[in-house]
């Protein structure tokens, strides 16, 4: 069975839930509490979560646990192996996701802690993250379940933890990462987008 080291209310936690459950994989969560890390670090050699600890394999940060799991449980393929396009294309939105749209709330989020909220700097980045969620909603207009058509991928995978906590009410978390989303990112506001969160919400979890 998975060993997995997680933290309360972790969307990177919370992708490998989804993957592992739509694969049928079990898990054996351990939980940390989200100030105190040392069990973690203990583990892997860095703080971050989730961690896997696997026949004597340890595997760390998200996007390498989802592709991971692919190898080590390949249906339902989260890269689709029929289908060289879309492969591609879901490549290039996970490193789009991971590497640039995730960049403003992180940057948000040291900003508002510093007291910078109403910033120049801070309302430069809450515009230019507010612009990108529209893009979800067009991504879905295709009438088709999930971000790229009828095939669920790992683009909706790594999207939907994210967008999940965005639509819920503001102040519902209790982390300033989830509050730059909740307040910032819109989600509410895009109807496709809402109905593609709720459709994800259905599906199975570990």
């Amino acid at each position: 069975m998975l060993r997995v080291h997680s933290i309360p209310f972790s969307a990177n936690v919370d992708r490998v839930a989804l993957a592992a459950g739509l694969k049928g994989l079990q898990i054996e969560w351990i939980e940390h509490p989200y100030e105190e890390r040392s069990a973690v670090v203990a583990v892997s050699g860095q703080s971050l979560v989730p961690v896997v600890e696997y026949e004597g394999a340890v595997i760390c940060d998200s996007p390498v646990i989802l592709r991971w799991l692919d190898d080590l449980a390949p249906e339902p393929r989260l890269w689709p192996d029929d289908d060289d396009v879309l492969r591609a294309r879901v490549d290039v939105f996970v490193e789009w996701f991971n590497g640039v749209w995730k960049g403003p709330p992180n940057a948000l989020e040291a900003l508002w802690q510093a007291g910078k909220k109403e910033s120049d700097e801070a309302r430069a980045l809450a515009a230019q993250f507010a612009a990108w969620t529209p893009w979800f909603e067009g991504l879905l207009a295709h009438g088709g379940p999930y971000l790229f058509g009828e095939r669920l991928t790992a683009a909706d995978v790594v999207a939907w933890p994210f967008l999940r906590y965005a639509s819920w009410p503001e102040g519902s978390l209790p982390y300033v990462f989830e509050h730059v989303l909740q307040e910032v990112c819109g989600v509410r506001e895009q109807p496709r987008l809402m109905a593609w969160i709720e459709r994800l919400e259905e599906l199975p979890r570990a």
